[in-house]
């Protein structure tokens, strides 16, 4: 842990503009606090002044407008010492190019002394007027490109109002954290909490954003807990998930269709009292849902009884689940909406995807809220508790709806009906089909209740799901979808894949337990064969729906399609081909291919999943790739797309390596080309902190596998890094062994079932446009190793 704290220090002086002394100077954490002039300890927190408890007991409110910021405004981070602010500040300033500045660094800068020595020799009033002024120029000075940390604990009533300003176009994020590992902030008094609760209010007086800072971590499947910096790694890509919502620069984490089109999509309902209660099967989250609802029934209970709850609940789906999170908070008809609106903006500080408003607002309420939504996206909705009341005069008809959502720049409409009878749920079917035709924005609409789940099954936009322990509360996806593939909406297709040497994939396994988990009567089965004319075979059949593409026909497959994605088309290799069949002009069907490499994508995903902080991404980190075929043109690619520009490339034919190396030299990577083992590391590259093997491990066609270790002066990065071994047969290869025993030294290994998984995810989300059940895909790939593992050996 000493290895990781000091690898983050140091990785302040890397970001660009690094000589600004403000970027390069570890930040004590006790810079985060006001302190006690009468002790010795900084450390621990004081109340306010008097002079700062002006207005103490008012109403403390959050700014009052939160605008999509500009990609270049700077970072404000606050909270209580020991949140986490410093590591996340740190982060920040990597991933995002920026630098750091800190508060306490800027006031000793310009008063000539810390504020702790500053309090010490004039006293509390002059610190004061001393903090507002360096406040005022540090906010105005790093106004952009920059991470600004370290400020008060406890905010004068100046300072606040500066920081409100601020909050107009930046976004001032507060970092919360679990009580228990906030230690002991106040020393011995007696009134601990309401302390809590004032430096809380504080905090959330002058922010716009909470980001709940999650410090436990699950085991993993295999029931190991990873290493220490494996969880400070989760945290990185918890924070950087949420930093892009904030910018709204979202990434699409699912290669399936959009979650609001009309093609059956899927919501998965969670409770916020599940989240507490069921902690063991995060993983279930993954389900093969299009998105992921924190549904919050708030009863009796008013909104800052949700003070805490919901950031954490909004950080645990950001961290188990890939879907858009929607906050789903109920509004019965006795609901107060004042403190309906209250939670509603406590909401919107997590920044979710989606938010539910309902339509049964003031008009003036929801544009309140529009005005804060930032980057989340509002769902209008709008519920009749029966057939009669949407008839009733003082109800709004649909058309309504739709006008009133339109002015209050609502994104989609979710309209619903308690079902009295069966028989309601083709008319409600009917009705929004009808309103499809001419309205401008989706259009979510069901039946509730348990004579409405007719209407669920077969509402084609977000329909909401629940988790198979839940079906007294609704259906499940494999429910949902069973019933679409029983009644002929969708059709059965065959998927295969085609190999030379494919007898002992484990991808059927994996893709057959995942149709299965989703109600889909799909099937993944195999070929082996040594040409690649047997393809034609199975394109005959009209039910195959996609091929998988093995070795050795990953470049020899492109003259044959008719559309290549752009990735692939840069990596040169085709590992999935999508089937679609279109009726054309004189009846007949044509067939085209379409070829995508989902091999970059479970490269991609395993090395920035496992890399350390220590080992971040900048531009004069290298890669080592082992092997000149198709996996190695993924390998070359996954590094590129994480910023990865120099690349060193060992194959055993070194006339090969060339070759793929002028493929990549043409798309303006460094390629350097290692003749043999023997080779001396170039002197003007840094040692590779990312490592991938891209050879078999087993003969392949009378071939011998090519038994090697990787050269010692290859291996002297001083914090490791991540080796990557994309053979499974057998799963522990002659690289593992050897990079295993350097775990000491920093590196982290993965194995190739988890590259075959995370490349099957993808490929399994675009042969069927659905998001994959994740956990379901994991598990099957693991129980069918343990079956087959011997004869892989």
């Amino acid at each position: 842990m000493k290895r990781k704290a000091k690898a983050l220090d140091s990785a302040q002086g890397l970001c660009p503009g690094g000589t600004n002394s403000h970027a390069t100077t570890p930040v004590p954490e006790l810079m985060s606090g006001i302190f006690n002039s009468r002790t010795s300890s900084p450390s621990r927190l004081v109340g306010p002044s008097a002079s700062d408890t002006v207005g103490l007991l008012e109403p403390l409110t959050t700014p009052t407008d939160k605008v999509v910021y500009s990609d270049r405004a700077s970072i404000l981070l606050v909270g209580f010492p020991r949140a986490g602010k410093h590591t996340l500040s740190v982060i920040a300033s990597v991933v995002l190019r920026r630098q750091y500045v800190d508060f306490g660094r800027a006031f000793e800068k310009g008063m000539g002394m810390t504020p702790y020595d500053y309090i010490s020799t004039h006293g509390m009033p002059a610190y004061r007027e001393a903090e507002t002024k360096v406040t005022k120029s540090l906010l105005n000075t790093y106004s952009e490109d920059h991470v600004i940390g370290g400020l008060t604990a406890y905010s004068s009533n100046a300072q606040k109002r500066l920081l409100r300003a601020f909050a107009q176009t930046h976004p001032v994020i507060y970092v919360q954290r679990d009580k228990a590992d906030l230690g002991d902030m106040f020393g011995c008094q007696n009134n601990q909490e309401q302390l809590y609760r004032i430096h809380d209010a504080s905090y959330r007086s002058y922010s716009t954003f909470d980001f709940y800072n999650i410090t436990w971590t699950l085991d993993s499947p295999n029931g190991s807990n990873p290493a220490g910096t494996l969880k400070l790694k989760q945290t990185e890509v918890d924070f950087v998930r949420f930093l892009h919502r904030i910018f709204g620069r979202t990434p699409k984490l699912l290669r399936s269709v959009e979650a609001l089109s009309a093609s059956y999509t899927y919501v998965l309902q969670v409770p916020l009292h599940w989240l507490d209660a069921h902690v063991l099967e995060y993983d279930k989250l993954e389900c093969g849902a299009d998105m992921v609802s924190l549904v919050i029934d708030p009863g009796d209970k008013a909104a800052d009884h949700f003070l805490e709850l919901v950031p954490r609940a909004v950080a645990t789906l950001r961290r188990h689940a890939r879907a858009p999170i929607m906050i789903d908070v109920s509004y019965p008809d006795t609901q107060d909406s004042a403190n309906y609106l209250k939670l509603l903006r406590l909401c919107l500080r997590s920044s979710p995807d989606f938010l539910t408003v309902c339509l049964r607002l003031a008009r003036d309420q929801v544009k309140s809220l529009a005005s804060l939504r930032g980057s989340t996206q509002i769902v209008g909705t709008y519920h009749y508790e029966s057939s009669k009341q949407a008839r009733a005069a003082d109800e709004l008809p649909w058309t309504k709806i739709h006008d009133l959502a339109m002015q209050l720049a609502c994104h989609a409409i979710r309209i619903t009906h308690q079902a009295a009878s069966a028989s309601e749920n083709l008319q409600r079917l009917y009705d929004a089909q009808v309103a499809r035709e001419t309205w401008t924005m989706p259009l979510v609409a069901y039946n509730t209740g348990a004579l409405g789940r007719t209407s669920v099954c077969f509402n084609p936009v977000l329909s909401p799901v629940v988790l198979p322990s839940m079906t007294t509360d609704g259906i499940t996806i494999d429910q949902a979808q069973t019933a679409l593939y029983s009644s002929f909406i969708h059709s059965r297709k065959k998927f295969t894949i085609l190999g030379q040497s494919v007898s002992y994939s484990l991808s059927p396994a994996m893709h057959n337990a995942a149709y299965a988990a989703c109600g889909m009567p799909h099937s993944y089965g195999l070929l082996q064969s040594d040409d690649l004319s047997s393809i034609q075979e199975l394109l005959a059949d009209p039910e195959c729906g996609g091929l998988a593409i093995s070795l050795p026909f990953k470049m020899q497959v492109l003259p044959m399609l008719h559309h290549i994605n752009p990735e692939a088309r840069d990596i040169g290799a085709v590992n999935t081909v999508v089937i679609e069949r279109q009726q054309n002009q004189s009846d007949d069907t044509d067939t085209i291919l379409k070829g995508y490499n989902t091999d970059h994508v479970g490269i991609r995903e395993c090395i920035g999943r496992k890399i350390s902080p220590a080992n971040f991404v900048r531009d004069s980190s290298t890669a080592l790739v082992i092997g000149a075929g198709g996996m190695a043109r993924a390998a070359i690619y996954a590094c590129r797309t994480l910023g990865i520009r120099t690349i060193c490339l060992y194959n055993r034919t070194a006339s090969h390596a060339e070759a793929l190396a002028d493929h990549y030299r043409q798309q303006n990577l460094h390629v350097h080309v290692l003749s043999t083992l023997e080779s001396q590391w170039p002197e003007r590259l840094r040692q590779p902190t990312v490592i991938v093997s891209c050879i078999p491990a087993h003969s392949i066609s009378g071939q011998a596998a090519h038994e090697l270790t990787i050269p010692a002066e290859w291996l002297q990065s001083r914090t490791g890094g991540v080796f990557v071994e994309l053979a499974y047969k057998p799963l522990v290869t002659r690289l593992m062994n050897q990079m295993q025993s350097r775990s000491t030294g920093g590196w982290v290994v993965v194995d190739g079932l988890d590259v075959l998984v995370e490349q099957g995810i993808s490929q399994f989300e675009l042969l069927t446009g659905r998001p994959a059940p994740v956990h379901v895909m994991r598990r099957a790939i693991r129980q069918q190793y343990e079956l087959v593992g011997p004869a892989l050996q």
